[in-house]
């Protein structure tokens, strides 16, 4: 096999994973004719000039050397860095293809994983403006492998693929503040002489920085994630990080540390604790305020995350005599919202603040027809299977099969199921659709716009 081959293709099609595909159709030394051909960076229409890069028994990758025609959706991306950065994947793609090529991924996606072909898929939503909604970032902070920078410390995402950071001083998709609390941060750093974390040595202090910021408040929180727990000089570097921020509009009410001796790639480590301020912020979505601690989930575009909820409500058709289990129910955002047209709403959570924070925001907006209780949905849910419906909102992952036995054998007439991962999403339907459930109804959301995540909501019946 000539790996370096370079050969003619055109692009059909978007993988979930984001990546264009085609098909070899001319001669190669490397690849059968009809051979997928999984290219980054492609659009479906274009005809490209690329060179194999991997080819094994059954599909090979590609990597552009030339544009011969661009596709009619193919743009000219944003942000000057989207080639290299792996924060984004489409940029290169026009907003109005990405929604159309992410309508036609959950499609195939359910149908191929979830044999489910006569179900009724809407289009997905889009954003009206698909720029500065991301209110949370995670920054890998590194001296080595730099990307258009001579700075000593870079900060921003990794390169797709490796983990080398490509310097970022303003990202299109981040809310703006928190872009410039990153900048600040990192001049601070470097101004002050701070060593960062070196994966092959393990050694060096600073590993990254994670931002939040309340879209509805403007609070933002900082968190410095270190390699050990002693920060010489962090008086001075709080001190500075704060007033320059201040300076520039920059609501920062707390900076936290989290400690990660640990060689992995999990950004968080087990301890954390507040240098400064507070570990938490305040957020409004409609009427209602959140709590949210600095280790609790929260939905990272708050801009859709009231279509996201509202559209659940829809296609729940929850009633004042209804009674909702909210499964994987994090900090109540969405118990609250269902909250206020049920009869009562239990939420199950395993993580131990983001209980604590949905029983305060219970308290917070006066809605007394919530209980939240801590521990795994696999355990809890069985003890709670009476009720009329649940709404599934889990990791990646999915849910554990545990959780679906319980709900074909429980009481529950409706679920609504929330997903950011559109294959998981496909087998737990299916396994749903073949335990006396019907799906009724599947809306896809765009949460994520120039990238291939997709979150959906779906409606789920049991038959009659």
């Amino acid at each position: 096999m000539e790996i370096s081959e370079n050969i003619k293709i055109n692009i059909d099609d978007l993988a979930m994973g984001g990546e264009g595909v085609g098909r070899m159709e001319g001669p190669s030394t490397s690849l059968r004719a009809g051979m997928a051909v999984f290219v980054p960076y492609s659009v479906p229409g274009d005809e490209l000039k690329i060179r194999l890069t991997d080819a094994k028994k059954n599909f090979g990758r590609g990597k552009i050397i030339d544009i011969v025609k661009p596709s009619p959706d193919r743009v000219e991306p944003k942000c000057p860095l989207a080639k290299d950065c792996g924060g984004c994947q489409w940029q290169h793609i026009s907003y109005t293809a990405q929604l159309r090529f992410k309508t036609k991924i959950i499609k195939e996606t359910l149908e191929r994983i979830g044999k489910l072909k006569s179900i009724k898929v809407n289009e997905i939503i889009g954003m009206r403006e698909p720029w500065g909604f991301r209110n949370k970032i995670q920054y890998p902070i590194s001296n080595a492998g730099r990307v258009m920078s001579n700075a000593k410390i870079v900060m921003g995402y990794y390169r797709q693929g490796t983990h080398e950071v490509v310097d970022i001083d303003n990202c299109p998709i981040e809310h703006p503040k928190l872009s410039r609390a990153a900048k600040i941060v990192k001049d601070v750093l470097n101004k002050l002489d701070y060593s960062v974390y070196n994966e092959d040595r393990r050694t060096g202090l600073f590993r990254h920085l994670r931002a939040r910021i309340g879209f509805g408040t403007g609070e933002v929180l900082l968190t410095f994630i270190t390699n050990e727990k002693a920060v010489p000089g962090s008086k001075e570097l709080i001190k500075q990080v704060v007033e320059r921020c201040k300076k520039d509009d920059i609501n920062v009410v707390g900076i936290c540390q989290n400690i990660n001796p640990r060689q992995t790639n999990v950004i968080m480590g087990e301890k954390s604790w507040t240098l400064w301020g507070r570990d938490f912020i305040y957020d409004k979505l409609g009427d209602l305020k959140f709590k949210v601690s600095n280790e609790s989930f929260y939905q990272v575009n708050p801009v859709m995350i009231k279509t996201l909820y509202d559209k659940a409500l829809e296609l729940s058709d929850v009633t004042k005599n209804d009674t909702v289990i909210d499964a994987y129910s994090g900090i109540g955002t969405v118990a609250l919202w269902f909250a206020r047209n049920a009869q009562f709403v239990y939420g199950i959570e395993e993580v131990k603040q983001a209980v604590y924070d949905a029983a305060e925001n219970a308290e917070l907006n006066k809605i007394d027809n919530c209980r939240f209780s801590i521990g795994k949905v696999e355990r809890l849910l069985p003890e709670l299977k009476q009720g009329d419906m649940v709404i599934l909102d889990p990791p990646r992952g999915g849910c554990e099969e545990k959780v679906l036995k319980t709900i074909a054998k429980s009481s529950f007439k409706k679920v609504v199921y929330i997903s950011c991962n559109p294959a998981s999403l496909a087998r737990d339907l299916a396994y749903l659709s073949n335990s006396g459930f019907e799906v009724s109804e599947v809306q896809p959301v765009d949460m994520f716009p120039h990238s291939f995540h997709i979150e959906t909501v779906v409606r789920v019946s049991r038959n009659e």
